[in-house]
């Protein structure tokens, strides 16, 4: 590539230019990046941040984020009724209130409260409190 004929200050120019343009663009890249990383966080929370941690690689992390929404995509899930949930609340309160004198037995309340199903008067389906305790849904599986 022959530039001879064009003055330094005009290659000077034509570098800067493309020396901008590359700036532009490492700059959307980076925006686009975090815009995607906070979209993460927001969606899943702590989990997302735990995952990557653990799988070492946002990529891989995000991956089987993609392969749980998936998963629980197939399940029915519906709010509880306010009675039931209003019912779930309290006994989950009482659990922890009485974990400061006896935790043990306030664990073991909470473990039986969340693992063993749970069925709302009208619906003979399962609870899942899905690691958000205050906002039991129904799941049915």
């Amino acid at each position: 590539m022959d530039l001879s004929h064009l003055s330094q200050s005009q290659i000077v120019v034509a570098a800067a230019v493309v020396i901008v343009i590359l700036l532009i663009v490492a700059a959307v890249i980076w925006a686009s990046r975090r815009m995607h990383l906070r979209s993460m966080r927001k969606r899943y929370g702590p989990e997302y941040d735990r995952l990557v941690a653990e799988m070492g690689s946002r990529k891989r992390a995000e991956a089987r984020l993609a392969e749980r929404e998936r998963r629980v995509s197939q399940y029915d899930i519906r709010p509880l009724s306010e009675a039931d949930r209003t019912r779930y609340l309290q006994a989950w309160k009482n659990v922890q209130a009485r974990f400061v004198d006896d935790p043990g037995e306030a664990v073991g309340d909470a473990d039986e409260l969340l693992g063993n199903p749970w069925q709302p008067a009208d619906i003979p389906w399962r609870i899942s409190i899905a690691a958000v305790p205050t906002f039991p849904c129904i799941i049915r599986w």
